[in-house]
Order: C-alpha cells, then sequence, then structure tokens
C-alpha cells in the first residue's frame, strides 16, 4: 500500500425516505467545491440517528473500491450499483482496504487530519436502502466490506482532487480486519484481544465490547 491514495468524493447525505418508511441520512451525493470539515463530521451532512452515527468517534465514514468490487462479485446481478457513495459513506479510497487500515492511522486531506477510531458496524438502514436484504448479516458475519470510520484531528477545507496522504503509522498496527477477527472468532488470542482493549486511540465503544468479550471467554479467577 502507498503512503498517497487515490479517493472519490466527499459524499453528503440529506434526511431521506427509504423504501420501506424509514427516514435516514444514508443516500449522498458527491459535493463539488471546497467543504468544512470539523471534530462533528462535514457541515453539511445529515445524521438521522444519532445514537448510532455520527459524533466525534464517527465524524467520516470511509469505504473501499476493493470493497464494492467484492460486493458486486457476490451479488453479480447489482454490480453496477456498487459504485462509490452508495453504502452511505463521506469518502471511498482506493489502493486499500481493511487488511491495511489500522487505528491510529492518520490520514491529510486537504487541510483537514483524520485518524481511524473503529470499523464501521452497518445497521440494517444499509439492506434497506440497497434492497438486499441479507447485505448487512454478510457483513456482520464476515466482518469486511463495510469499511471504516474516523475522528477529525485538524479541522479544515477538502474539496474533489485535494491529496490524500499518510502522515502518521499508529506503531501498534492493529488493523480494520484484525478488530472483526477478534469480535466473531471463536477462539481470539488472548493476549491480542487484550491488548486491543486497552488500546487509547480504539474508539471507547469498541474498547468496551473487546473488554466485555474477554471477560466472556476468558473470565478472571476466582479467589479461594
Amino acid at each position: 500500500m502507498n503512503d498517497t491514495l487515490r479517493w472519490s468524493g466527499p459524499f453528503i447525505g440529506r434526511r431521506t425516505l427509504l423504501p420501506e418508511g424509514h427516514f435516514s441520512g444514508i443516500v449522498k451525493r458527491a459535493v463539488t467545491g471546497s467543504l468544512q470539515l470539523d471534530q462533528s463530521g462535514f457541515a453539511e451532512d445529515v445524521q438521522v440517528d444519532q445514537r448510532v452515527h455520527g459524533g466525534a468517534e464517527r465524524a467520516v465514514c470511509v469505504l473501499t473500491e476493493t470493497a464494492y468490487r467484492h460486493w458486486a462479485e457476490v451479488y453479480p446481478r447489482r454490480a453496477a450499483d456498487f459504485v462509490p457513495g452508495a453504502f452511505g459513506e463521506n469518502l471511498c479510497w482506493a489502493g486499500i482496504d481493511e487488511r491495511e487500515a489500522c487505528i491510529g492511522d492518520r490520514w491529510q486531506l486537504g487541510d483537514a487530519v483524520l485518524e481511524i477510531s473503529q470499523p464501521r458496524n452497518p445497521c440494517w438502514k444499509l439492506s434497506q436502502h440497497m434492497e438486499l436484504p441479507d447485505l448487512s448479516k454478510r457483513i456482520v458475519k464476515t466482518g469486511y466490506g463495510a469499511g471504516w470510520l474516523c475522528r477529525v484531528i485538524q479541522p479544515g477545507y477538502i474539496q474533489a482532487g485535494d491529496p490524500l496522504r499518510r502522515v502518521h503509522c499508529h506503531p501498534a498496527r492493529l488493523s480494520i480486519t484484525d478488530l472483526w477477527g477478534l469480535t466473531l472468532h471463536d477462539s481470539p488470542d488472548r493476549t491480542n484481544l487484550a491488548a486491543a482493549a486497552e488500546l487509547e486511540v480504539l474508539a471507547p465503544t469498541w474498547r468496551e465490547r473487546l473488554r466485555a468479550r474477554a471477560r466472556l471467554l476468558f473470565p478472571p479467577m476466582q479467589e479461594r
């Protein structure tokens, strides 16, 4: 993977009624011109259900061209629908996937600096939006193809064509794929699970998720 990547976007959503009657901000459109990005995300991007979307730890959603190619192979009859922006992400990156995207890595885009904070855990609205009932379940079962979320370390303005380059590699090298493995594998490595649960740059909700899994799989010994 190169430290400089191609990307498309930014994609910005408005409050939209989905086919089954629920409102969401997942339907996004590409925006031209300079767009402000701060700790809460893009200035014009709408998050309808803020319990599970948006906020400082989920300010920017990133997907990859690799993921879209994967889903086009899984759903060949719908291959034409898997294009940048379709999954409701803000940015689509090329030349990277979940195996190479690591928690705590920082990327500069325009004036802004992003830090990868956690995997994207898609909700049922992605399936409803794409009209593929099993899509979200497939992602959660395999841990692949949903992308990741970023916090904003340095606010700024971005626009299509700005360079995207990695400016910091976190030494832990905990990838999005690694995190899904710790979550989904029946017998994750105890040491790796414990280390990930205490990684400060990992979003708090995911740290607690891993701690809970560690307590379940490796309960502390009771004092006699």
